[in-house]
């Protein structure tokens, strides 16, 4: 649930997201970016 709402909201502020987190890549219109576990 919580991670709908996070993908909501930065999509509709035009935000990208920086994530290690592959499901937010399926997400409609949603700028993602991924990183690996421990990177910085």
């Amino acid at each position: 649930m919580a991670d709908t709402v996070i993908a909501g909201t930065a999509r509709e502020a035009g935000a990208t997201l920086v994530t290690a987190d592959d499901h937010f890549g399926r997400v409609p219109r949603l700028s993602v970016q991924f990183i690996e576990p421990g990177e910085k």
